[in-house]
């Protein structure tokens, strides 16, 4: 399993994609990406996202973790229908009550606070899901 953040996730799509170029025959088991920022630019409002071009790339399982209260939470249809264009499977799941980056956050809020304490617990739920969903 591979598991990044942010931008960061960009990183893990195109090693993915270039593994299953190389190793057609078989298999990564999936990738937990905490909070995606993924867009190829600033969003402008009225306008669909445009993704940077490791989206789409891979058939990897993915899950997708974003905050229930980031502005990206809206878009999240959006997202996981760009990188479900490669053959990924694609799962995206809220956590109620939290912006994005919560474990980075100096201005952290209780649930912030104990959804980092947590954050262990989150990405092994989301492998268990990713394991039992394909």
């Amino acid at each position: 399993y591979l598991i990044a953040s942010g931008p960061d996730i960009d990183l893990i799509l195109r090693g993915a994609a270039g593994w299953e170029a190389a190793h057609p025959d078989a298999a990564l088991a999936g990738a937990v990406l905490l909070f995606p920022r993924l867009n190829a630019g600033e969003p402008e409002p009225g306008k669909a996202p445009v993704y940077i071009d490791s989206v789409g790339s891979t058939r990897l399982p993915l899950i997708v973790l974003e905050g229930e209260r980031t502005p990206n939470r809206w878009g999240i249809g959006h997202l996981t229908s760009a990188l479900e264009k490669g053959g990924s499977p694609v799962y995206a799941k809220l956590i109620p009550d939290v912006r994005g980056y919560l474990f980075k956050r100096q201005d952290a809020n209780m649930p912030e606070n104990v959804a980092t304490s947590q954050l262990s617990g989150l990405i092994k739920a989301s492998l268990f899901y990713l394991r039992s969903a394909h």
